[in-house]
């Protein structure tokens, strides 16, 4: 066998006692490690759909700000049909247009298979108010507060950057390479 049997006399006792048998494992190769690493939290499939998602909805939110627009010009004009059309167009409009992404966003999250639709129904239900902002943020929050858990720096105003995400995607799916598919890696403490 290789490795070393370290003798220890014990201190009442006058014959030296075997305590800690050593094993030398081979060098392992230039830049690796010997020992098992932690697997890196999530997958990248995963923050791809949030990214997708995120920034899938931020499109769907500028779609909906001009069609608001619309209404209110038309609120004013006093054209009443036109306004009320434009109404249920923007509700039609927001919910679907913002399914792709809600449901991007909802294979990020872990959702089940009728939150993206549940999502939309809400976003659709508050594009009347603050230009749809509300519904929008709720969801984008939701999966900014994912993606942190990435390592991703998401900076106020601003928002994400698409290059950390692609670096952020491709660092994981070459972890995923060496360590094989994630499983149900829970995020690292806070």
């Amino acid at each position: 066998m290789n490795g070393v049997m370290v003798h220890k006399t014990l201190r009442y006792s006058k014959t030296p006692v075997p305590t800690v048998y050593v094993r030398m494992a081979a060098m392992p190769p230039l830049g690796e490690s010997n020992y098992p690493r932690d697997r890196p939290y999530g997958s990248g499939d995963k923050l791809q759909a949030l990214a997708d998602g995120y920034f899938g909805l931020t499109r769907v939110f500028l779609i909906n700000l001009v069609v608001l627009i619309a209404v209110v010009v038309a609120a004013q004009t006093g054209h009443l049909a036109l306004w009320l059309s434009l109404l249920v167009v923007l509700f039609i409009l927001s919910g679907v247009l913002s399914y792709p992404p809600n449901k991007k966003v909802g294979e990020g999250l872990g959702w089940g298979s009728n939150g993206a639709l549940l999502a939309s129904v809400g976003i659709a239900l508050l594009s009347w108010f603050c230009f749809g902002a509300i519904g929008y943020g709720i969801v984008q929050s939701m999966a900014i507060k994912e993606m942190k858990k990435y390592g991703l720096k998401v900076g106020g105003f601003r928002g994400l950057k698409k290059p950390a995400v692609r670096a952020m995607v491709a660092e994981l799916r070459s972890a995923e390479a060496n360590y094989g598919p994630a499983a149900n890696i829970q995020p690292p403490p806070s």
